[in-house]
């Protein structure tokens, strides 16, 4: 028998060549540029997603812990004004916080107890709070190299990176010129 030997078929040449290409990326996911770099970046965003996940739940479990040692201070006799200078709070926020805080669970501890309780929960909280900034800062250096790769919607980065759309836009190169 005698084999047919065809010649080699390009597969949808004039379907790919007729569809909408947007500006500053490939016809194809994996036409123009290689994939490591991109998958890199998408799994760097994803563990800065996660983390950042985790550094904000942290901040809202350790604000509501400093607005309950705060109530319970207060609830002991600690003056309003002393409970701001360790907070680094002004007074009416103070008061405000410490009222905001509905039958707070009675502590039996002493001022400097109190004090105390309140200094370390401040120290943490501005850990947590540092943290997170570090954690957004480095997200939006990730977007940046995602959108040099060809990541080109803001919404898709924005839901990548766990980000405001706005704090996206902004740590655009392109973007930060115009807007």
């Amino acid at each position: 028998m005698h084999e047919r030997t065809e010649a080699p078929r390009l597969r949808n040449t004039l379907e790919n060549a007729a569809r909408y290409r947007y500006r500053n990326r490939p016809a194809q996911p994996g036409q123009g540029r290689s994939s490591a770099p991109t998958e890199q970046v998408l799994q760097s965003l994803a563990a800065h997603k996660q983390r950042l996940g985790h550094v904000r739940a942290q901040v809202r479990a350790l604000t509501a812990q400093r607005n309950v040692s705060l109530a319970q201070a207060v609830g002991s006799g600690l003056r309003i004004s002393a409970a701001a200078g360790i907070l680094g709070e002004t007074v009416p926020g103070t008061r405000r916080i410490a009222l905001a805080v509905d039958d707070p669970p009675p502590a039996a501890l002493s001022r400097d107890e109190h004090v105390h309780a309140l200094q370390t929960v401040r120290t943490e909280l501005e850990a947590a709070a540092t943290a997170k900034e570090t954690l957004e800062r480095e997200l939006r250096l990730l977007v940046a190299q995602a959108y040099a790769l060809g990541f080109t919607d803001e919404a898709q980065l924005a839901a990548l990176a766990g980000l405001p759309a706005e704090s996206v836009r902004r740590s655009l190169p392109c973007r930060r010129r115009a807007g």
